[in-house]
């Protein structure tokens, strides 16, 4: 047994030595990769049968995953290339007993290019310092340079990191926008920079509405400023307990007792020592007034023959009446002290009951009479005029629509025609319809109805012309950099198109289309020292041709 122990132990030794000496590969396929200028992301496949790591240690170049055991796959980014050469990595992939290489690569640009970021800055009227990088492949210059502005350096070749120290504002009370512009051959690169005059040396207040009763009272502002300020008051009813400070601080506003019968206000005004100013509100109720206004009956009722009615009114001050109707009127609607009015209703002719309401008015105090009327025997009559309306696909701005009425009314229409009364009418009239314009071949049809009571009384037909034969561009011609651009214009049309272009340093996308919609321009970079123009064509299926022009300098 003892002997059989001592073979067991063997025989799991020889095992465990067997296991430690087990070979890892790694392969990589491809063994290298190549990118543009711009960058990308490239899969390499890895295969292995164990455990192993990534080693890329480049700012402009990753790997995902950067372990793993057994196959995978790698995939390699690279940001753009900003500079003026190529440049190269090497990727390792290892394991316990076995390595694997990537090389990769990546070119320049060829074309000539120079951007900075940011390309604006936002400051407050205190200025500072601000950090602009370029990056270029060219040498560049600053060529402009506007008061108020330093930088660390005024040209360079290729990146680099820029300094703009920018001056406080002085004496000014505006907000201020000003550019500092790079320069490499014709290409140029702005900085706009917009300083404002606001800083933390304006001076901020809270709350800035204080809402106090007709007894008076205080009320407390809290100010927040980093400089001196000083505050006053509109009204000798509203007192502070300061006249200036200097950073934060309180101001405590006392408002003495109202005593009229109206909302009274003031103004509460700050001003900060860079000259910029908040103002904070003091809304104080009215007192109760103390006078009477009484009014009998607070509704009334008339046949539809109409009639008249008497109303007693109580009061010891002036009072009014307000009322809006064409179908009812008042005796007076002006007096002092007790009064009696009288109400003349005319006779409802149509089949449907109407009411109104009167307000009578005294300072303060107001009271509201409803007034009712009953149905009469005449049918309720809305009628519009033409029955058809022919518009041109122009459109048009005073299509006539005449109303004959009875009866209260509204107008619907389609959703391309406006300029309809926005309130109940009553009675007839004359509407100036809105029509807009029309572009598709094929006429349209809408309508106008009459509404009353959400029914529908009456309908015009509204028809529009079509517009046949339509394609248009909204712009004919381009000016171009030599450096290239893109660009759209667009197309508006009613039937199908295409675009077609006899130069190869042209580009649109896309080259046919239906209906309206926009067009991008391609222009590539132009190595000749001379200006070149290209044509693109536009034609529609009728053979309607526009033509867009481009000009690229040099």
């Amino acid at each position: 047994m003892k002997r059989m122990k001592h073979i067991l132990a063997l025989a799991a030794l020889v095992l465990a030595m067997v296991s430690c000496g087990k070979k890892v590969d790694v392969n990589l396929s491809p063994e290298s990769v190549d990118f543009t200028p711009d960058g990308g992301e490239a899969e390499i496949a890895l295969t292995s049968n164990g455990d192993w790591q990534v080693e890329a240690n480049y700012e402009w170049l990753s790997v995902t995953p950067t372990s793993g055991n057994g196959n995978a796959t790698l995939v390699v980014t690279a940001v753009p290339n900003d500079g003026s050469e190529a440049r190269d990595a090497q990727v390792k992939v290892t394991t316990k007993n076995n390595e694997a290489l990537l090389a990769v690569h990546q070119d320049f640009s060829a074309v000539p290019f120079l951007r900075v970021e940011p390309n604006q800055i936002n400051c407050d009227r205190l200025g500072g310092m601000f950090d602009v990088a370029v990056y270029s492949n060219i040498d560049w210059t600053i060529s402009t340079l506007p008061d108020g502005v330093t930088v660390s350096v005024d040209s360079g070749s290729g990146n680099a990191t820029v300094t703009l120290t920018i001056a406080p504002l002085q004496n000014s009370f505006a907000d201020s926008e000003k550019q500092v512009v790079f320069a490499g051959g014709n290409i140029l690169a702005p900085v706009t920079i917009k300083q404002s005059v606001a800083s933390s040396y304006d001076v901020v207040i809270d709350p800035v509405l204080l809402d106090v009763g007709y007894e008076g009272g205080t009320k407390t502002i809290n100010v927040t400023c980093e400089g001196d300020w000083t505050v006053e008051s509109t009204m000798d009813w509203a007192t502070l307990s300061a006249e200036s400070g200097s950073g934060n601080g309180q101001v405590v506003v006392t408002v003495a007792a109202n005593d009229v019968y109206e909302i009274r206000a003031a103004q509460i005004i700050f001003h900060s020592s860079v000259g910029t100013s908040k103002t904070a509100m003091v809304r104080q109720q009215a007192a109760p007034d103390p006078h009477y206004l009484t009014v009998d009956p607070s509704e009334l009722t008339f046949g539809s023959e109409g009639g008249t009615a008497s109303i007693s009114i109580g009061c010891d001050v002036e009072w009014e009446i307000d009322l809006n109707s064409d179908w009812a009127t008042i005796s007076s609607t002006t007096g002092t002290g007790d009064a009696t009015v009288t109400l003349t209703v005319e006779p409802n002719l149509v089949i449907e009951p109407r009411q109104l309401s009167l307000f009578v008015k005294s300072g303060m105090l107001n009271h509201e009479i409803n007034v009712q009327q009953a149905a009469g025997d005449q049918p309720l009559n809305v009628t519009l005029l033409p029955d058809t309306i022919v518009v041109p696909s122009s459109g048009a701005t005073s299509a006539e629509l005449n109303v004959s009425s009875n009866t209260s009314w509204q107008l619907q229409a389609s959703e391309w025609i406006s300029n309809l009364p926005a309130s109940l009418t009553y009675g007839d009239a004359t509407v100036y319809l809105i029509v807009n314009s029309y572009t598709d071949p094929e006429p349209r049809y809408g309508f106008v109805r009459a509404i009353h009571n959400g029914q529908v009384m009456d309908e015009v037909v509204v028809m529009q012309e079509g517009k046949p034969d339509l394609l248009e561009v909204d712009v004919t011609e381009f000016d171009v950099r030599p450096e290239g651009a893109e660009f759209t214009f667009h197309v508006t049309s009613n039937q199908a198109w295409t675009v077609s272009v006899d130069f190869p340093w042209i580009s649109c996308n896309p080259v046919s289309g239906l209906g309206s919609r926009d067009v991008t321009v391609t222009v590539q970079p132009s190595m000749s020292t001379h200006p070149r123009t290209g044509h693109i064509k536009v034609t529609a299926a009728s053979g309607k041709m526009v033509t867009v022009i481009i000009n690229q300098g040099y």
